[in-house]
């Protein structure tokens, strides 16, 4: 069960096998050693890092094109509910936070995110699969 206070998990909301989207800004965006993209480890440094549920897209019938329907230039990638818990975070279901109200498969994955390292090494670890959409730069906005 959600809790503001503590240490609550929406285990039972948000499974262990649960794909939890997260939004790429084109400035988060680093070419990986394949010449490819990956998100840079900024993406994942947010103590309550706001995500989508894919298992409450599912459920009503959306899909990781509802996560950027406000964000067109930004990129997508996927992390796993239980892998996000083995590095000690929690996941906490948080539908219609103030910047979003319309987003109720919205969810928060909470806790400290230290050392740097873990996060750096789960950027670099992504596989194709993990990213669903890469970041465009909006060009009529560079000098």
């Amino acid at each position: 069960m959600s809790d503001e206070s503590g240490g609550s998990d929406d285990q039972e909301k948000i499974p262990d096998d649960v794909g939890l989207l997260r939004r790429v800004a084109p400035n988060q965006e680093v070419k990986d050693e394949h010449g490819g993209w990956r998100p840079s480890s900024a993406v994942f440094k947010d103590p309550e890092m706001s995500v989508d549920s894919e298992n409450m897209l599912h459920a009503t019938g959306r899909n990781w094109q509802f996560t950027l329907r406000k964000h067109p230039n930004h990129g997508l990638v996927r992390l796993n509910a239980g892998h996000m818990r083995r590095l000690s975070q929690r996941i906490i279901h948080k539908p219609n936070p103030p910047k979003e109200p319309d987003n109720d498969v919205h969810s928060e994955i909470i806790g400290p995110k230290n050392p740097p390292s873990v996060w750096r090494k789960l950027s670099r670890e992504m596989s194709a699969a993990d990213k669903i959409q890469k970041p465009t730069r909006d060009r009529s906005r560079e000098d």
